[in-house]
């Protein structure tokens, strides 16, 4: 099963899918040392993220997508883990990303 993932590199996210996410961002960063995991997780795919987020593509798998729109994704994902046995490990996991991230999103826009 693969996961869905969101990554940011300063400018844009990146909404994607993967086996292993954190492999794939290592894939990623000898391209874009910039980009950061910001959250990952099953409960919506990618394709539906696509979908939602159409209007707001900048080109393939990148968009312009606001603070509400990556909270929307982050709290699709915990709400799929709060019912697995994996709820608090990725709570935990994504609380490592989640102040980071929202410190360099704000100093950004």
């Amino acid at each position: 099963m693969k996961y869905t993932y969101l990554m940011f590199d300063g400018t844009y996210f990146k909404i994607g899918e993967s086996n292993n996410p954190m492999t794939r961002l290592l894939q990623l960063k000898t391209g874009n040392a910039n980009i950061e995991m910001v959250c990952f997780g099953f409960g919506v795919s990618e394709k539906e993220l696509h979908s939602l987020y159409s209007e707001k593509r900048i080109e393939l798998e990148w968009f312009d997508v606001g603070m509400d729109d990556v909270v929307f994704i982050y709290n699709s994902f915990l709400e799929y883990f709060a019912k697995s046995n994996n709820g608090i490990r990725f709570k935990e996991y994504m609380e490592k990303f989640q102040n980071q991230f929202a410190t360099d999103f704000i100093s950004i826009n």
